[in-house]
């Protein structure tokens, strides 16, 4: 194992590494989380907007309207900036965690056929901690793409909006409904890909297929090893 002396040092970069790890992952979390609570608390504003109480007037309605506008394009440029800060983050991160998870379950499921409980044991960490960074990972940003894309989902839902019918009110909403048009906006993969739910799902089950076949494949070959040369010829025979 080399010079027994160098020891420490691997064991000081090792423990360095993984503390800079869990803390890239604890800051891109807050600040996701964050950008999706702030949105979350806009849609609930939104859906509180009530045109008897809040905005007596048409006006009144359409300059509430239009402070929405100005409040959205704001957090849309907090999450432009996130994007571009996390982006090669997000890819690097999840190319890498994406097949640990996936080999992690398999060495799991390879040792519960010849290994003892304690083996199995020692190895669930690995299991775990690469499945908590999968899921830390891709939990904030999908989210945050589930609540920027609920907000068109909330203006449409408030009635006192919409009816009664008036003409200035109803083009200053729907103004606003085209500028939430905005379907590329979230946490990016490198700009391949926006994380969402659906891409989570997709990738899950990406995931379990390949588990699937893998495992498939390694019964294939443990029951049926190798033939020796011999064999092969005598088959031919």
């Amino acid at each position: 194992f080399g010079d027994r002396r160098l020891f420490i040092i691997v064991q000081i970069c090792a423990l360095y590494c993984i503390l800079c790890w869990g803390v890239a992952l604890y800051i891109f979390s807050l600040l996701v989380h964050s950008a999706h609570y702030e949105f979350t608390y806009f849609n609930e504003q939104l859906c509180m907007l009530n045109d008897k109480y809040d905005c007596p007037t048409d006006d009144a309605i359409c300059d509430y309207i239009l402070q929405f506008m100005k409040d959205h394009k704001r957090l849309v440029e907090c999450v432009r900036n996130l994007d571009r800060m996390f982006s090669r983050y997000a890819f690097l991160m999840i190319t890498t965690i994406i097949p640990t998870t996936m080999f992690s379950f398999f060495m799991i499921f390879q040792k519960a056929k010849v290994s003892v409980v304690w083996e199995l044991l020692m190895a669930l960490p690995l299991m775990s901690v690469a499945i908590f960074a999968f899921f830390a990972l891709v939990d904030g940003p999908s989210k945050l793409h589930y609540s920027i894309y609920n907000t068109k989902s909330s203006i449409c839902a408030n009635t006192s909006i919409w009816f009664p019918y008036r003409t200035n009110v109803y083009h200053s909403a729907l103004a606003f409904v085209s500028h939430l048009e905005q379907a590329n906006l979230g946490i990016s993969i490198w700009e391949f890909a926006v994380v969402s739910k659906q891409l989570v799902l997709t990738t899950v089950s990406a995931m379990v297929t390949c588990l699937a076949l893998f495992l498939e494949v390694s019964n294939c070959n443990g029951n049926h090893p190798p033939m020796s040369d011999k064999a092969i010829i005598t088959n031919l025979n």
